[in-house]
């Protein structure tokens, strides 16, 4: 049809729901946009959507925290889960499905097998993962045990990130410190969360880091003793300065705080308890001092993890090609640079950071020319065959010249190490296989275990040093244990997002699609099947704890439609984002353009417990082959079934609330929606809650008067 289109990045969703609401806005109108959402308007919908994607990353760290809670013994008190949202569910898939295509690389082979760009079939690489053992203990050999390092590391508290611990009890509640308490004591966590990082990357950026810690303990002390507590980013700039003057610094923040009118960047020392806080600080100095100095003379000659690269640069496979070698320290960057090109005199060598990012247009052409042609062809003499980089160029850039990755630290996000990998794995590569190494810390405790202890050991290692709290540098990086462990093992998963679940229902639409064109028996027979028909099938897990999983087609009932799934009893209930379980019935009910999808488990007393879940949710558990062969239904599918019927009905009448109220003139609702988006672009500050106020008026029920008056203000313009 003669439909518009907007092309995305593969990542169109950065920093959250918001994004997405963005562009959708560059053609979706507020509330006129043919979308079955409750709330109406876009905005509305979307500030309940952030509210339930926050829930649902803190409910992730909650389950992560409690799993190493219990594998710890159970010691201390456990994890407190979130606060559910006090909103109506909403997930932006509900939004995109009917505006949004997308395709996933398993979607393209199992569904478009005979797709082709300028004529070439569509192929993807083969991607191979293996890791790259070396010994971390022998690294630090000359630091003393290994184990006095870790404990050292244990030792460091990162106080001077822990401002809400020396708030006296009296200042507690005053507003000045709300912020701080919001952040409790995440920074000083991320903070040894970083020098544990450091330490596994290279001694030349663990060496870096301590430096830079113990320069920012010094420079913070000063500061406290000049009377003044220094927070946020730009107390973090100065107090990084290696010629820091207290009062110096105290001026610039009282400046910087006046201009911008922003949160306060200092407090008075008054409300704290400046003694203790200085006799702590001490105690980190000292940690850090001590470190340091064990590792000073470490040189080059003592790296295990270097010579472990060296020779893996120097076999026969990997020197007939390419090799990108990425690591997430700078530091690391420019210390393997040094040792593998001596004062940069081979030009096949490069690297690339932040430091050399002017440079890296011609760095990239130099190091993968078949990707990115240019006005002259590049020589072979400058052709780069090895390039070291930060993820400065993890996203964005086509390197598929190049058939090897190697990942130079234990990656901890999964995510980040499968957008590096993506800068290989393109279409249009030449190479039939592609190869993935990771370096793999090994300490002597180990050398004895399988893989999976040993990964077990070392996120055992990480949750011991920073807590229960698998949040790493920032919001978006959560430590994945499954993932890891998949990784480390040899299998690479695909890049999944909230946005998988758009695909998975377009998944569905085309698996459809392709039966009625290939099958029409099969097609007919689906489209002659009678309401009421039920069936079930096994579930999907190797487990021998669950049952089978039941299904249904439609059912009528006053005008609502019920299908689909059943199985035996679910031992603990599943939280609003998990996949359904083999012990839940999956039940599909629809009311003209209202659907709902329900997974439902019993309680302890048998009762029937629905919980929604997303369409995407219900077609992957539902999927099956036609040969599949079927199970016995559950003998309290009716029940269940009826629990989730109930539950539909209900939000039925909420939304049939809206539906039946007096539509309003669709032309007064554009025009007023237009009118207060020219307004809020021209409007000061001060003034935005006022037109906040107005545009939820008018986007609700409009009186006779109010539209009378807006058609007779539309038709003077």
């Amino acid at each position: 049809g003669n439909h518009k289109g907007v092309l995305l990045s593969a990542t169109p969703q950065n920093l959250g729901p918001r994004d997405i609401y963005r562009q959708l806005r560059l053609f979706l109108d507020e509330t006129e946009h043919g979308l079955n959402i409750e709330p109406l308007g876009l905005e509305d919908y979307f500030r309940n959507a952030i509210r339930w994607h926050g829930y649902r990353a803190d409910h992730e760290n909650y389950l992560a925290n409690f799993s190493v809670w219990e594998a710890g013994g159970r010691k201390g008190a456990p994890p407190i889960p979130p606060d559910n949202p006090n909103v109506p569910r909403a997930d932006i898939e509900q939004v995109l499905t009917p505006v949004f295509i997308r395709r996933r690389r398993r979607d393209i082979r199992e569904l478009y097998a005979d797709a082709a760009i300028e004529g070439e079939p569509v192929s993807f690489p083969e991607p191979r993962l293996d890791n790259v053992e070396y010994r971390l203990d022998r690294v630090y050999s000359k630091a003393g045990s290994f184990e006095e390092l870790e404990a050292l590391l244990k030792r460091h508290r990162a106080t001077r990130y822990r401002i809400t611990d020396y708030i006296k009890p009296d200042a507690a509640r005053k507003p000045a410190y709300r912020d701080l308490f919001r952040a409790k004591n995440r920074i000083a966590r991320l903070m040894r969360a970083l020098l544990f990082k450091r330490l596994e990357s290279s001694v030349a950026a663990f060496r870096s880091t301590l430096k830079s810690l113990i320069r920012s303990n010094r420079n913070f002390r000063d500061a406290l003793e000049s009377g003044y507590v220094p927070v946020g980013s730009a107390a973090t700039r100065l107090l990084a300065g290696e010629s820091f003057d207290a009062e110096d610094a105290l001026e610039v923040l009282r400046a910087e705080e006046e201009s911008a009118a922003t949160s306060k960047l200092f407090h008075s020392t008054d409300d704290f308890l400046i003694s203790k806080w200085l006799d702590d600080i001490d105690a980190d100095h000292a940690t850090l001092k001590e470190m340091l100095g064990r590792v000073i003379n470490i040189g080059p000659v003592d790296d295990d993890k270097l010579r472990v690269l060296r020779e893996f640069l120097d076999k026969e496979d990997v020197k007939s090609g390419k090799v990108l070698i990425f690591s997430e320290a700078e530091t690391t960057i420019e210390y393997l640079y040094e040792q593998l090109n001596p004062c940069g005199e081979n030009p096949k060598i490069a690297r690339l950071t932040g430091s050399t990012r002017d440079s890296a247009t011609d760095i990239v052409r130099r190091f993968a020319p078949g990707s990115n042609p240019g006005p002259r062809e590049v020589s072979p003499d400058t052709e780069i065959r090895t390039l070291l980089a930060t993820d400065i160029i993890s996203e964005g850039q086509n390197l598929q010249d190049c058939a090897r990755i190697l990942n130079y630290d234990l990656h901890w996000n999964p995510v980040r190490l499968i957008q590096r990998f993506g800068r290989i794995d393109r279409i249009g590569s030449e190479h039939e296989t592609i190869h993935l190494h990771n370096m793999w810390p090994d300490t002597a405790v180990d050398v004895e275990l399988d893989l999976t202890d040993r990964l077990h050991n070392r996120i055992q290692s990480f949750h011991d040093l920073i807590g229960l709290d698998s949040k790493l540098l920032s919001e978006s990086e959560r430590l994945n244990e499954k993932e890891m462990y998949g990784i480390y093992s040899g299998q690479m998963p695909e890049a999944e997002d909230s946005l998988d679940e758009v695909a998975a229902n377009q998944r569905a639409i085309a698996l459809l699609q392709r039966i009625q064109d290939d099958d029409p028996d099969l097609w007919t027979t689906i489209e002659s099947l009678p309401d009421g028909i039920r069936s079930a099938l096994a579930a999907k897990t190797t487990s021998a704890v669950y049952g089978v999983e039941g299904s249904q087609v439609p059912l009528e009932i006053d005008g609502s439609q019920m299908p689909l799934m059943s199985p035996s009893n679910l031992p603990s209930g599943p939280s609003p984002f998990d996949e359904p379980g083999p012990c839940e019935t999956l039940v599909l009910l629809a009311s003209g353009d209202v659907k709902g999808c329900y997974a439902v488990s019993v309680d302890e007393k048998g009762n029937p417990q629905p919980r929604p879940i997303s369409p995407a949710q219900f077609i992957s558990a539902a999927e099956c082959a036609p040969d599949t062969p079927a199970q016995p239904l559950p003998q309290d599918t009716n029940e269940r079934v009826m629990a989730a019927f109930e539950s539909f009905q209900s939000d039925l009448t909420r939304r049939l609330g809206r539906a039946r109220r007096r539509r309003p003139d669709s032309r007064n609702r554009r025009y007023v929606s237009r009118q207060l988006s020219i307004a809020r672009a021209q409007v000061e500050p001060s003034e935005m809650a006022a037109i906040e106020t107005l545009r939820r008026i008018f986007l609700g029920d409009l009186s006779p008067q109010v539209e009378s008056a807006l058609s007779e203000i539309r038709s003077m313009r």
